[in-house]
């Protein structure tokens, strides 16, 4: 049995952690908000997917709800249901099948990120990145609320 009180604490204190980094953030100085948001995804992802998944809205995402348009995804095993697009957003973050532009020397801000899963399951090419942060944050809203209903 999952622990699904601990499943609140990680993400609510992810959703800290992603605000005190950039709070904290120098005026000068560097920043690695994107990429530490990355390895938040991680976090979000895969632990809504072990404690919340069957519970999220088997509905179609839409850009106004979700952040991201059906359009968005070229290709997808099972459906674009919200349910079914964190699934195969945490298999291709997982493991790391995703690309973005980068630098060796300095960070860039991510301005798109392409996702990709193994055997064809999924297919995001060039999504924005405010969509697929939209998308994350939103899944992990929704993953609060259902944890918050089932400890009441």
């Amino acid at each position: 049995m999952k622990d699904i009180k601990l499943a609140r604490v990680f993400i609510k204190n992810t959703l800290k952690a992603l605000e005190q980094y950039q709070g904290n953030l120098n005026k000068d100085e560097q920043s690695y908000s994107h990429t530490l948001f990355i390895n938040a995804c991680v976090g979000f992802l895969m632990v809504v997917s072990e404690s919340t998944l069957d519970e999220l809205p088997d509905c179609e995402i839409n850009e106004k709800d979700w952040g991201i348009s059906p359009n968005d995804i070229k290709v997808i095993k099972d459906g674009k249901s919200v349910r079914n697009v964190a699934k195969q957003m945490r298999h291709s973050i997982a493991h790391f099948n995703f690309e973005y532009e980068y630098s060796d020397t300095i960070s860039l801000p991510i301005k798109h990120i392409t996702l990709k899963n193994w055997k064809g399951n999924l297919e995001v090419n060039e999504l924005s990145f405010l969509a697929f942060k939209t998308f994350v944050l939103r899944v992990a809203e929704e993953a609060l609320k259902i944890i918050d209903k089932e400890t009441k």
